[in-house]
Order: structure tokens, then C-alpha cells, then sequence
């Protein structure tokens, strides 16, 4: 056992140890959030927008700092400019038809008109044609009238229809544009991740970030962004908040 001259002595390079460590995270804040987005042009929307982020999420009484930093990952995965932004024309959200005189084979040729066929007659080669169908679209039209946008993609009449009741705003279903707002776009974004609270708290608890993302995402899509943003989020913040979670129950 040490004698009390010894402790006096000791205890300034132990304090200083216990500094050290604290020292390597950083307080929740803007700071977090710029280093999860490193782009110079993100990083002046960061400094623009975190305000109302943060504040929607807050309003919807998400405190913790781990669903927090989950919040700002999912904004990386789906607007990595951080702001929010209309769906773009893709393979991902449109079909094309296959150019049938190009192909010489015989059953090939009939596979691809019959294919062509399948495509044309279910509007599938409109403009963001493979929502038709999907997601409460069950008019020509509106697959883009409907098609994503905001921090996160809302993406469907259905959904549209969902956050016109839930934030609320009516206008939302005839005003679609609205969800580009960017203060519509951050209280979206809150009422996606409060809406399933829970399991989005469960499966990062246990580690399973994919289920966590496919909770707002609907599937995977930019896994690639969503976890180098949020591993490092949460490399960079104190073990977790204090924060009543039995709220949640």
C-alpha cells in the first residue's frame, strides 16, 4: 500500500490519465456531425441545417446519443450532401426495354418482346416506373409524383399520405415537393426513426446495423455510407447518454 505522500504524488498522473481518456471523445454536437461528413460542400449544409435536425429531433424526444448518431448516418447513406434532395433518375427506380432487333437468337428475340410487352404494359418504363404499383401508386403518374425525397427518400403515396397524417400536414399529399423543405425534411426524418424506436434501438444494440437501416430504408441501400458515417460517430462521442430510456418501453 502506498503511504499519503506517495498517493499526493501519484494521484496528479492519474488524474491526468482519467483527462486523457475523456479527451478522446468529443461532446455531442455539430462537431460529430461535420467529421461524419467530410466534404467540403457538406460540411457547409451541416453548418446550415444540423440546427433543425437537431432540433426536430429533439422535439420528437430523440436524446440519446447513439440514435442520434444513427439519425445523421441515415441522412449520409441517403443524402450525402446533407440537404435535402429529390430522387434522381436511375436503373434502380426506372426499367428500360430491351432493343429486340439487336438480338440475333430466335427464343431470345420472343423472350425479350414478351419481356418488353410485361414492362410496357405495367407503365414500368415510366419515369420512376418500377414504384407503380408499389407503395400505395396505383396511378400512371404518380410513381413520380410520389418519388423520393428529403434528408431521407420518402418514397410512395402511401408514405406521403402516412407523414401528411402523422407531422401533421395535409398539404404534404397534394404538395409533395414540401418534403424538400428543409424543415419538413428534418421532422420526416424524426418521425421515420421515432416510429420504430424500439427496434432500431434493439438491433444496434446487438450490433445489427443492417436490420437498424432496413427499419427507415426499407432494405440496404448505401450500407457503403451508412456505416463507415456511423462507426465513426460513434468512435468520436462519450459512452452513451444517461438518458430515460424506459420511455421507450
Amino acid at each position: 500500500m502506498l503511504g499519503p505522500q506517495a498517493q499526493v504524488r501519484v494521484a496528479p498522473f492519474a488524474m491526468q490519465a482519467i483527462g486523457g481518456w475523456l479527451m478522446q471523445f468529443m461532446q455531442w454536437g455539430m462537431d460529430v456531425v461535420l467529421r461524419m461528413f467530410p466534404e467540403s460542400a457538406s460540411r457547409k449544409n451541416v453548418a446550415k441545417y444540423f440546427p433543425l435536425v437537431e432540433q426536430a429531433l429533439n422535439e420528437a424526444g430523440l436524446l440519446d446519443t447513439r440514435i442520434k448518431v444513427f439519425a445523421y448516418a441515415t441522412v449520409r447513406a441517403e443524402s450525402a450532401s446533407f440537404r435535402p434532395i429529390p430522387e434522381e433518375l436511375c436503373r434502380l427506380n426506372t426499367m428500360k426495354t430491351v432493343e429486340v432487333q439487336a438480338i440475333t437468337e430466335p427464343n431470345l428475340k420472343n423472350l425479350a418482346a414478351v419481356s418488353n410487352a410485361i414492362i410496357k404494359t405495367w407503365g414500368f418504363d415510366d419515369r420512376y416506373g418500377r414504384y407503380n404499383h408499389r407503395m400505395g401508386n396505383l396511378q400512371r403518374g404518380q410513381a413520380e409524383q410520389y418519388k423520393g425525397r428529403g434528408f431521407i427518400q420518402l418514397t410512395g403515396k402511401d408514405n406521403y399520405q402516412r407523414m401528411a397524417k402523422e407531422l401533421p400536414l395535409p398539404e404534404l399529399l397534394v404538395k409533395p415537393d414540401l418534403a424538400l423543405d428543409p424543415q419538413v425534411a428534418a421532422r420526416i426524418l424524426a418521425r421515420f426513426i421515432q416510429a420504430s424506436l424500439k427496434s432500431i434501438d434493439a438491433a444496434l444494440e446487438a450490433g445489427r446495423l443492417e436490420k437498424a437501416r432496413a427499419l427507415v430504408n426499407g432494405g440496404t441501400h448505401g450500407m457503403n455510407h451508412f456505416l463507415p458515417a456511423y462507426q465513426l460517430g460513434m468512435s468520436l462521442v462519450s459512452p452513451r447518454d444517461s438518458a430515460d430510456r424506459s420511455a421507450w418501453a
